[in-house]
């Protein structure tokens, strides 16, 4: 397969889970965008936006050093693992959010930052 066709197909999903897990941010019904529920998301929010952009320019980074322009079935299969890991990251967000004092949605979307960065090709 071209690099190039891989390459587009990445950029393509971390821009839609970039733009998904904004949107799941509610204004609050009294209005009030100053409180601790807002400021705790948009806390979670940033940390997660930094970690998917942290995990794009890595992968960018690795595309750079494949000297040819085709890619094999290893380096394919191994940037849809990335892939399918990083498309869970709003429902992870949310569920880090929604539930900030829970042990299993920090173990989560720690162990998905950890599965992302440990993969080698």
């Amino acid at each position: 397969m071209n690099k190039s066709r891989i390459e587009a197909l990445t950029d393509g999903i971390f821009a839609v889970v970039m733009t998904l897990t904004v949107l799941e941010f509610k204004v609050p019904e009294d209005g009030n965008l100053f409180s601790p529920n807002v400021l705790l998301m948009l806390l979670i929010y940033i940390t997660t936006f930094v970690a998917i952009a942290s995990i794009w320019n890595s992968l960018h980074h690795v595309m750079t050093f494949i000297k040819s322009n085709k890619v094999d079935e290893l380096i394919l299969w191994s940037n849809h693992w990335i892939l399918l890991i990083v498309c869970l990251f709003p429902f992870s967000t949310v569920a880090h959010a929604e539930h900030p004092n829970s042990l299993t949605a920090s173990l989560v979307t720690l162990s998905q930052v950890f599965r992302v960065t440990n993969v080698e090709f």
